[in-house]
């Protein structure tokens, strides 16, 4: 008994002093005081140096765990990029069997998804203005269209001059077409010609008589440059035509506004349905070049614009000092019981080495 008393005495304060000094690191949460005078150890060690442990862990993770470097280079790796452009092939295919429309796959409200589509009318408004260079007032439309646009256009009608008559011939021949040409040959006979002249040669002869003459003429050696003559003549007469900028941007508006609501509502796998893999593989390959140039040249900018030290020590800073206590308790838990028991250990030893000491002394 004499050795196992303060063996089991030196145990139980080792125990105790360790229990208590872990205890001391975070209690108590805050400061104490009586009379107006803080008592002493108060608040523990941990809440007091709150704002060192917040600031030096903030440098440490900051510095040396997220840096900027080592953010660009997890996020812009060979591995990342593939997995990037995977996504890309893998979500177009799921959007070419989708019944949905664009509208709806949006998942936003219709008031919202009315003010996007308004700005983007106006957007293209703008820009299809700005670049038909209209303005204010009255603009012919020889104005709106680009002059190389003019002078391409009626050299193409001059050099396929033979292919256009070609075309109208071939036309004229066509049974319909003729159907067409002669009826209405007829109503204008009927309307103009006397009763007395349609008695004895009768509407259709003369209709017929007429269409021949046309067909003949156009057969004519010199139809060639009479029809590119009318068709540069039309042309010009066209492109003098004036028309109100108010008019036009009423028109440019309700085409886009039409087309632009066509194509919202309509459903997703129709515009995407007959898309081949070669293009899905090239819009794939486009996102990732554009990720890569992303990753390299910008996102190093965006990073800077984040202090990852200042985001965590503000971060821990908010913790709750109660918080702070169970995470840290909870994460060394088994460390904190160990040092716990260690004390136990080491007040056991010293409960046995004063009564041999003792001993050896006497």
């Amino acid at each position: 008994m004499k050795y196992i008393i303060p063996i089991f005495v030196g145990a139980i304060i080792g125990y105790i002093t360790n229990w208590f000094a872990i205890k001391m690191l975070f209690r108590p949460h805050y400061e104490k005081r009586i009379f107006g005078i803080r008592i002493p150890f108060t608040p523990g060690l941990i809440p007091k140096e709150m704002d060192r442990i917040a600031r030096s862990v903030g440098n440490t993770v900051g510095e040396y765990l997220l840096s900027s470097e080592i953010i660009i280079d997890s996020i812009s790796n060979k591995d990342n990029n593939e997995k990037f452009q995977k996504w890309i092939v893998g979500n177009i295919n799921k959007l070419k069997e989708n019944g949905k429309s664009i509208k709806e796959i949006s998942g936003i409200s219709e008031e919202e998804f009315q003010e996007y589509q308004i700005l983007i009318e106006n957007n293209l408004v703008n820009y299809v203005n700005s670049k038909m260079g209209i303005e204010n007032g009255e603009n012919s439309i020889g104005e709106l269209i680009p002059e190389n646009m003019i002078v391409n256009l009626k050299n193409y009608i001059e050099d396929h001059n033979e292919d256009i008559v070609n075309g109208i011939r071939k036309g004229f021949r066509t049974a319909s077409i003729e159907i067409k040409i002669k009826n209405m040959i007829e109503e204008i006979v009927s309307k103009n010609a006397g009763k007395l002249i349609t008695r004895f040669v009768p509407v259709e002869a003369i209709s017929s008589k007429i269409y021949n003459i046309i067909e003949s003429y156009l057969y004519n050696p010199r139809i060639n440059e009479d029809i590119n003559f009318f068709i540069i003549t039309s042309l010009d007469k066209i492109l003098e035509k004036e028309i109100s900028s108010g008019k036009l941007n009423e028109n440019i508006y309700s085409i886009i506004h039409n087309n632009l609501e066509k194509f919202v509502n309509m459903p997703i796998s129709n515009i995407l349905g007959n898309m081949k893999k070669e293009t899905i593989h090239k819009i794939a390959d486009l996102s990732k070049a554009t990720f890569e140039w992303f990753t390299k040249n910008k996102l190093p900018d965006i990073v800077e614009l984040f202090n990852v030290a200042k985001i965590i020590e503000e971060e821990i800073l908010a913790f709750d000092v109660a918080f702070a206590e169970e995470l840290i308790l909870e994460i060394a838990s088994k460390e904190l019981k160990a040092i716990t028991w260690l004390g136990a250990l080491l007040g056991g030893i010293m409960g046995i080495l004063m009564p041999l000491l003792s001993a050896i002394n006497i």
